[in-house]
């Protein structure tokens, strides 16, 4: 009898990890304090528009920095391809911003306000965000 019951209690903690692990895996959200400074920015940016704040993901943030690095790879900046191989990821839209070569996060908005198309991106009608850096490059993504 002994056994039978910890066999049954093995399998109840085995069910609940499980739970918390298929829970975790649906939302993804990257800790409140892992805020980047570019992410950061994009938000008072946004803020001033009235806009709400984007909530950063793990997910998005893996996706950025795997772009991050196709952008190093290929030392070019280039958005071919990002929406086909973003589909995977459940998102029902998807977008980005990419930048090279600028000082500091803020240089970097600067420079997407300044441009239509990613000004736009940034104050598009998203709920999260993933940021990445490496090297010289810069990766916003969006996604609802």
């Amino acid at each position: 009898m002994k056994n039978r019951q910890k066999a049954h209690l093995l399998l109840i903690v085995f069910l609940f990890m499980l739970a918390v692990a298929a829970d975790a895996a649906v939302y993804h959200y990257a800790p409140a304090n892992s805020t980047d400074p570019l992410e950061s920015f994009v938000n008072d940016t946004r803020g001033t528009y009235g806009l709400p704040p984007l909530k950063s993901t793990l997910e998005l943030e893996d996706m950025a920095m795997e772009r991050c690095h196709d952008q190093e790879r290929f030392v070019t900046i280039s958005h071919d391809g990002f929406v086909d191989r973003a589909k995977w990821s459940g998102y029902s839209k998807v977008g980005e911003n990419l930048a090279s070569g600028f000082s500091s996060d803020k240089a970097t908005i600067n420079a997407w306000l300044a441009s239509p198309p990613h000004k736009a991106a940034m104050l598009g009608d998203w709920k999260y965000t993933g940021v990445a850096k490496c090297g010289k490059y810069d990766v916003q993504l969006f996604a609802k």
